[in-house]
């Protein structure tokens, strides 16, 4: 059973368990193979929302970066 999901190619991080809400950081590289390949480099905030019925995660936050 799934219960949120993101369609990214990323390294994750999750935030410490004693911060209210929960967050997801995702940082994409540029060059790996994903759906949007767009070639640029970001850092993604995403916030666990378990009452919403979106299968999705929503990017809160997105820092771009030309660096890898």
């Amino acid at each position: 059973m799934k219960i949120r999901e993101i369609n990214r190619t990323a390294n994750v991080a999750w935030s410490p368990s004693d911060i209210s809400p929960i967050y997801l950081v995702c940082g994409t590289a540029a060059q790996y193979v994903e759906l949007e390949a767009n070639g640029s480099s970001a850092i993604e905030v995403f916030e666990l929302d378990l009452v919403s019925k979106n299968i999705s995660l929503q990017s809160i936050a997105t820092v771009k970066s030309n660096h890898r």
